[in-house]
């Protein structure tokens, strides 16, 4: 559907059937799709779930639009990734929709990299002269501020040396614990003389210090005369302690050595903070006055948290959430300010869920604490407010929506586009399955125990994949024509690695998101360009 078909439609909200009737004879959306709309303009909280393929980025689109253009609220939207962020303002943009402002600084779309709000900070709005010097200022204090920190953390973070300009061991023993001072102070020698110790080499004054604290015993020079006639009485004490003993006393006698230091540091500290949350404040100045010319603010639910403050002040009345059964709740909520009138939430509970880390605290362990439960799927599934679903999908072919019907969408249809679709080349079915019985690569060869939250990899299988891909890329299919998914990051790093050692004239890469997940599970991180070359054809990987 082309939001172009909606210029001169218009309909009474007040007559549903009608209205209903009206958009699908004079607009191309299907009845299901009139009917989300016609949900959403009519309901203060909105639920619009959306089966693969069913256009539930069109219709949220299409809504902010409409919004925009029949009344004088401006919309927040809110999506899970990045990826579906700049899809989601690319179609307004698209449609003439100018007066944008992307929150976050992860674009990857040309199109809306210049609405970000860092590019229209720079570009767009200037400070008045008082805020400026203010802001100049502030910085000053903070680059001095951050110099001193630095110093003293490299101070109160030095090892406890014998002397020190701030405060060494000398100087705390001396007077504290002079039994020690006698202990590990360098013997006097005499005027003229000098203590030597082993194979005649010249005694400093750490050297007995830092035998000590090394947990070595005592040199045999301090067990002789001269030196040691008064001193038999400490040295049981001091070099009869055990090494763990003597490191524990050093790091106590550093931390009171470095008491002072250590508070003037926290003073520091909270200086910083304080000069930072003015910088933040004066900057916050701008964005605002950037926001307040906006009709539409787009972020992540990362962002949208990170400027809570700011996003509150600018007082959005709309709130549309994207892959909404794919965000936390509390995500949502902290996304809501008191000037917020209407929520329409679009995703679909039945595809992903928030992603918990702690598998205790998902719905499928049965612990009861459903962390990953969204609010979207909540409420649509509690049945307390009411909710629509789009029905006809734009994406599979018939032999893949068959299986989705007959599992998960009982009522999902096909739009005839997708019947129109030319077989796979090279095989008999356009769907295929493989069963084989080689197992997964064992616990113990990826050096890590098997629960509920280890990824899971199988090098028999990476193997069949990247075969696969060759096989369908001499069938004449591009690079680019060809994805391939799992479910598991370990596999999709097997996938990867075998892809770029296997296939020379290709590469695979994989999303920002999935490269993430890698290193969330501690996985090997890939290169920074993901494995996209300019001068290689691109496997996508997922």
């Amino acid at each position: 559907p082309n939001i172009d078909s909606f210029h001169g439609f218009g309909c009474n909200l007040d007559s549903s059937s009608n209205c209903l009737a009206g958009m699908v004879e004079k607009t191309s959306l299907d009845d299901s799709q009139a009917d989300a709309v016609y949900h959403a303009l009519t309901s203060r909280v909105a639920l619009i779930q959306g089966p693969p393929g069913t256009g539930k980025t069109f219709i949220g689109a299409l809504l902010a639009r409409m919004i925009r253009e029949n009344s004088d609220e401006s919309i927040l939207c809110v999506c899970y990734t990045n990826h579906a962020l700049d899809q989601f303002l690319e179609h307004l943009h698209d449609n003439g929709e100018d007066k944008i402002v992307r929150i976050g600084g992860r674009s990857k779309s040309e199109t809306i990299k210049k609405y970000q709000i860092r590019e229209l900070s720079r570009t767009k709005t200037e400070l008045d002269d008082v805020s400026a010097r203010r802001l100049r200022a502030v910085v000053a204090k903070l680059h001095e501020n951050n110099e001193h920190i630095l110093k003293l953390m490299k101070i109160v973070n030095a090892p406890l040396g014998w002397k020190h300009p701030e405060g060494g061991a000398e100087a705390i023993i001396r007077l504290d614990h002079p039994d020690f001072f006698e202990q590990l102070a360098k013997p006097d020698a005499g005027s003229g003389f000098q203590v030597v110790g082993k194979k005649s080499r010249v005694v400093k004054d750490d050297t007995i210090w830092k035998a000590w604290g090394q947990g070595e015993g005592c040199p045999n020079y301090l067990k002789e005369e001269p030196y040691n006639r008064d001193l038999l009485e400490s040295y049981g004490r001091v070099w009869k302690m055990s090494k763990s003993d003597r490191i524990q006393l050093i790091e106590q006698w550093r931390v009171d050595a470095l008491s002072d230091k250590r508070s003037i540091l926290q003073e520091e500290v909270a200086r910083y903070q304080d000069l930072y949350a003015e910088k933040q404040s004066i900057l916050q100045e701008k964005d605002l006055q950037i926001l307040n010319d906006a009709r539409v603010v787009g972020a992540t639910t990362t962002g949208a948290a990170q400027f809570r403050d700011i996003l509150a002040s600018k007082g959005a009345g709309v709130l549309i959430v994207e892959e909404a059964g794919e965000v936390f709740e509390s995500h949502v909520l902290s996304a809501l300010s008191k000037d917020t009138k209407h929520v329409i939430l679009i995703g679909d509970h039945k595809q992903l869920r928030p992603k918990a880390e702690n598998y205790k605290l998902t719905c499928v362990s049965k612990h009861g604490y459903n962390l990953d439960c969204s609010l979207f799927e909540r409420l649509v599934c509690s049945g307390s407010l009411s909710s629509t679903m789009l029905r006809v999908q734009h994406r599979m072919r018939p032999d893949i929506s068959k299986m989705v019907r007959a599992q998960t969408y009982p009522d999902l249809k096909d739009h005839q586009s997708v019947s129109k679709y030319p077989s796979v080349r090279g095989v008999s079915s356009n769907v295929v399955f493989l069963d084989h019985d080689i197992e997964e690569d064992s616990a113990k060869k990826r050096g890590r125990d098997v629960d509920h939250a280890t990824t899971k990899s199988n090098s028999h299988e990476a193997a069949v994949c990247v075969e696969i891909a060759r096989f369908f890329l001499l069938q004449g299919y591009k690079p680019d024509q060809i994805v391939i998914i799992t479910p598991y990051v370990g596999q999709l790093l097997k996938i990867v690695h075998r892809m770029r050692d296997k296939i020379a004239e290709t590469t695979a890469y994989v999303s920002d998101l999935d490269r993430r997940e890698l290193e969330d599970n501690d996985l090997e991180e890939l290169e920074d360009d993901n494995g996209l070359h300019p001068d290689k054809e691109n496997v996508r990987c997922a």
